[in-house]
């Protein structure tokens, strides 16, 4: 027996605030988000083809000039010099014949350490960059984020298996917080946005960095110089770990210029269908020695914004029958 006392079931929605044409709503909202998914794809490739990045100004170039003393940062390792050139390359130059068939000596560029460099530490020819500061007689190798785009999707083979495990996980509030600032750009701006994730090696903490960047609603381009990056964490010790980038209201399936960018060890994660209550996520790395991306499932990488309950709920009261 009920009596006007009694809750409807159509009350639960005015409580909550929510208007009886809910369903309706949402269908116009899934149109339309449709409709604008479609047309950001065929605007996408004119996009490319016109885009033209604008590039950060210029730092007055310092002289390339390393000698013995010169000391090489990579990660948490310091690489010494002297295991990749010999004290007479270091002191007069490499030697290279000239068309009389002389030999003349060229003072040792960027391009001859990376290629020293290369047999051993690969990420050379993935996107490294060198980064001379005089004053310390240090060379510091990193990782600039390329050119990021939006998605054409080619299902690849991959084997999370093939990955190495690590205990760190990167904490789920910068996961929220970069959601978040994507969210704000593809409202706003209808967007990309792109972010660093850094690891402190001194003190196990992880940090989210926002570099100087180019955002477009098909692509999102860095233009911070490498010399900005270092001056940024200079006296700090930071890895980058990985580089997180929108697709706002687009799935978050690798592009072909994602593909062509990320190539480096590290972890690359990209957020897609921002106006979904849960937006979506993917997780990937780059096998260098395979020459192929692997998906990893975020659960490994992130940590989990349910390890824990709350003291506050009664859980006595569930029987777990078998």
């Amino acid at each position: 027996m009920t009596n006007n006392n009694d809750l409807k079931q159509t009350d639960i929605f005015s409580l909550f605030g929510i208007e009886d044409e809910y369903e309706q709503r949402k269908k116009r909202k899934e149109e339309e988000r449709l409709k604008k998914q479609s047309e950001l794809a065929k605007k996408m490739k004119q996009s490319n083809e016109n885009s033209s990045a604008t590039s950060a100004p210029n730092k007055p170039k310092v002289e390339f000039e390393v000698n013995s003393e010169t000391v090489i940062y990579f990660y948490t390792e310091t690489i010494d010099i002297n295991d990749y050139f010999s004290t007479e390359e270091l002191e007069h130059g490499l030697p290279k014949k000239n068309k009389d068939g002389e030999i003349e000596y060229k003072k040792i560029q960027e391009n001859d350490v990376k290629k020293r460099l290369n047999k051993d530490y690969p990420v050379m020819s993935a996107g490294a960059e060198l980064v001379y500061v005089k004053k310390q007689n240090m060379v510091s190798i990193i990782l600039k984020a390329k050119k990021k785009g939006n998605p054409f999707y080619d299902e690849k083979e991959s084997n999370t298996d093939s990955f190495p495990r690590s205990n760190l996980k990167i904490p789920f509030n910068l996961l929220r917080d970069f959601i978040a600032i994507a969210k704000m750009f593809s409202d706003n701006d209808q967007t990309e946005v792109h972010a660093d994730i850094y690891l402190n090696i001194d003190t196990g903490e992880f940090i989210m960095d926002i570099p100087k960047q180019n955002a477009h609603p098909y692509w999102v381009e860095v233009t911070e110089e490498p010399y900005e990056t270092v001056e940024k964490f200079s006296g700090n010790r930071h890895v980058k770990c990985m580089e997180i980038h929108s697709h706002h209201v687009m799935p978050p399936f690798p592009s072909s210029q994602d593909d062509e960018s990320e190539r480096a060890p590290i972890f690359y994660a990209i957020i897609g269908n921002i106006n979904e209550f849960f937006p979506n996520l993917t997780v990937r790395t780059f096998d260098i020695q395979k020459g192929k991306h692997i998906q990893l499932n975020p659960w490994s990488i992130f940590e989990s914004p349910f390890s824990t309950v709350s003291h506050n709920y009664d859980l006595s009261v569930v029987e777990v029958v078998q």
